[in-house]
């Protein structure tokens, strides 16, 4: 059984980024530009705390290859 985790993380002016404190695995990778009302809004969930969302970021990434 796979089991899905998500994470985000913001990608830095040079284009740097980096994730810390993941469990070992295979993870999907996808990358999307945030709106800057979403991005400053602190009310705002991520994408993937929606259900439906996590569906279409998995089907996005594995479209994409990027596994």
């Amino acid at each position: 059984m796979d089991v899905l985790r998500y994470a985000s993380e913001t990608i830095q002016a040079d284009g740097t980024f980096a994730f810390s404190n993941m469990a070992p695995g295979r993870y999907y990778m996808l990358s999307r530009t945030i709106p800057d009302d979403e991005l400053n809004n602190p009310g705002s969930l991520p994408d993937w705390y929606d259900p439906e969302q996590r569906n279409e970021l998995q089907r996005e990434a594995k479209k994409a290859g990027v596994g």
